[in-house]
């Protein structure tokens, strides 16, 4: 970011501002910034400048105040993360929080110092002698047993004498003797201006715990504690009410011994420690919009009942009164809305629901009620071009089926067919399956979406699917051609397929194409692969690293054909991931095929037309 206009007057009593008066104003010299954003009060600015915080009290005043000094470029960060938290955890670049007036600033540290580093090359531009040398890149990315950055949390007032003398940083320290040493920051929350709230787990994010820090007296109380022993956590932000006496968030509930556990809207009051479940049922709770305190009533989005692939908004009350908001809404083509969104106003008095699926998206304004009976202010965008754009074109049709696997569970399979495919078997059509498959992922839904499944199931007559990989669906649909089965997949998905072919000793699948995969999760990040894995110890798990090894089952690979891409700039999963899969299969003497991209990331994003013509090339040669 680059600093530039810092504010405008506007008329804001149009639905179209005027500008009044533009007033520039350079922020640091008009340094590029790492992080910017506006204070509750007035026009007071906080930033974040070479990994240190700064604060503007007036953004007409060129007067800043350094809060932070020990900032260092890829060492050592204060109000941002590192790449492992940014990446991992916060899923943003800001790691620093404003209370409710403005007047005080939490924010994390993270020191990197002991994080092993990472290095690859960047080639630079063909035939320029500019890039006569290769540039090396170096990150700090903890691998998985290895050294994690350390993390503190600290807050200062910044209604005090902010001069280097004077300033006074607090330091809120974590729960050690819950999350030990070790520990992991996961959210932080303002309920009121005199308590910050942060949310802890131990390494391998198993144990959490919910600490309210009181800024007025220095006490940190322990709000909610809970662990998972044979499983992982993953925290959400707790939703506080004014008082900061009750709060809302998401938690695993029983459905009874049947159903199992969903995710589901919890209340939890600190002072008696009572937990109540909102909500219920055989369906998920995956957000949590906002909560109307003075209506009483919590926003939320979740998946439909025994319909995972649906989204839906949902209202309910702190009596467990439930209401969909979504459900009831019609697409322009009259089917009934599958796959919702919704974005709040901040005082939740209107609301918007988009809905994409399973036609083209619509957004509606919508007027909140207490009562529930919400009302409907105006069709926003109806995408109306875009529809006239697709109208007439040929679709995939879906067949959706569940498939019985391993540990008596049922997988939700969906298959995007050919349009006109003969369901008699007379007519045998090639099949390619696309896998993810990571934990906490959901690969079919009712949104709507335009892919290279969708061509390749009209323009390449292949039935495209979103499936585990086994082979259970060539008994029971005869147009399915077994001898023609692919499967392919990106990132975790490029491990998955590497992984299916690996243990595939039946011939389901001919042929794989591995893009950007995990081949050993010993190469992986730290706080991702230890939530599911653990550690790769003898004491913990090293077994369970050693089994998922992609390069020590690499001889079913024989007989198969195999596509391996992979971008050398891939600072997410690294470019030594493919290179150990390329490696054993040459020791191994097994032909593959292989596409190296220089100085692309993980997206591939500067070669995409490249990456899909080299699989559609490949899926042509594969069914012939």
């Amino acid at each position: 970011m680059q600093a530039g206009t810092l504010y405008l007057q506007t008329d804001c009593t149009s639905y179209f501002p005027t500008i009044l008066n533009r007033v520039y104003s350079n922020v640091s010299g008009a340094s590029y910034l790492q992080l910017a954003r506006w204070s509750p009060r007035g026009s007071a600015l906080v930033f974040v400048l070479d990994n240190n915080i700064f604060y503007r009290p007036n953004a007409s005043n060129e007067t800043e105040h350094q809060i932070t000094r020990t900032g260092e470029p890829g060492v050592y960060y204060n109000g941002v993360p590192d790449w492992v938290y940014e990446e991992e955890v916060f899923g943003s670049g800001s790691a620093f929080w404003i209370s409710p007036s403005g007047d005080s600033l939490a924010f994390a540290v993270f020191n990197d110092t002991e994080v092993n580093e990472f290095s690859y090359f960047l080639y630079g531009t063909p035939g320029d002698l500019e890039d006569q040398y290769v540039t090396l890149r170096t990150i700090k990315y903890p691998k998985s047993g290895t050294t994690n950055p350390h993390v503190s949390f600290k807050v200062v007032d910044l209604t005090q004498d902010l001069t280097y003398e004077s300033i006074t940083v607090v330091d809120l320290p974590a729960p050690t003797d819950i999350v030990t040493d070790d520990h992991i920051l996961y959210t932080v929350t303002w309920p009121t201006d005199s308590a910050v709230v942060a949310t802890w787990t131990n390494r391998v994010q198993n144990v959490a715990v919910i600490t309210s820090y009181n800024l007025s007296s220095g006490v940190a109380t322990t709000v909610h504690q809970w662990g998972e022993p044979e499983g992982w956590l993953t925290p959400g932000t707790p939703l506080f009410d004014d008082a900061g006496t009750r709060f809302v968030t998401i938690l695993s509930e029983s459905q009874g011994e049947v159903d199992g556990d969903f995710n589901h809207v919890i209340l939890i009051d600190t002072s008696s420690g009572e937990r109540r479940a909102l909500t219920s049922g055989r369906y998920t709770v995956t957000s949590i919009y906002g909560w109307n305190i003075e209506a009483a009533i919590i926003y939320y989005l979740g998946t439909g009942v025994d319909a995972p692939t649906n989204r839906h908004v949902y209202s309910v009350t702190e009596g467990g009164v439930n209401t969909c908001l979504s459900c009831s809404i019609q697409t322009p083509e009259g089917n009934t809305c599958l796959y919702s969104t919704a974005t709040f106003s901040k005082d939740l008095s209107h609301y918007t629901i988009t809905c994409s699926g399973p036609d083209p998206a619509t957004v509606t304004i919508f007027k909140a009620s207490s009562s529930g009976d919400d009302a409907t202010v105006q069709v926003w965008e109806s995408n109306e071009a875009f529809r006239e754009s697709v109208s007439g074109r040929s679709y995939p049709d879906w067949y959706t089926t569940q498939v019985p696997v391993d540990g008596g569970f049922n997988a939700t399979v969906r298959l995007w067919l050919p349009p006109g495919l003969d369901t008699s078997g007379d007519t045998k059509y090639p099949m390619l399956v696309y896998v993810y498959g990571g934990p906490n992922s959901n690969q079919i839904n009712d949104a709507y979406t335009l892919s290279f499944g969708t061509y390749l199931a009209t323009n390449r007559s292949i039935i495209y699917g979103l499936i585990d990989g086994r082979g259970s669906l060539q008994q029971r649909l005869p147009y399915i051609d077994a001898s023609r089965t692919a499967i392919w997949g990106w990132s975790y998905g490029g491990y998955a397929t590497a992984m299916a072919l690996a243990k595939d000793t039946e011939g389901v699948f001919k042929c794989g194409a591995s893009v950007a995969p995990v081949s050993s999760w010993i190469y992986y990040d730290t706080i991702y692969t230890e939530r599911f894995m653990g550690l790769p110890t003898p004491e913990d798990n090293e077994s369970g690293y050693n089994q998922s090894d992609v390069t020590r089952l690499i001889d079913n690979f024989k007989n198969k054909q195999f596509f391996l891409m992979h971008g050398n700039a891939d600072d997410n999963v690294h470019y030594q991931q493919a290179m150990t899969i390329a490696r054993s299969l040459q020791l191994a003497d097994i032909l593959f095929n292989q596409q190296s991209y220089p100085d692309e990331n993980h997206s591939l994003g500067g070669v995409s037309l490249h990456v899909y013509h080299a699989l559609d090339a490949f899926w042509t040669k594969c069914f012939q």
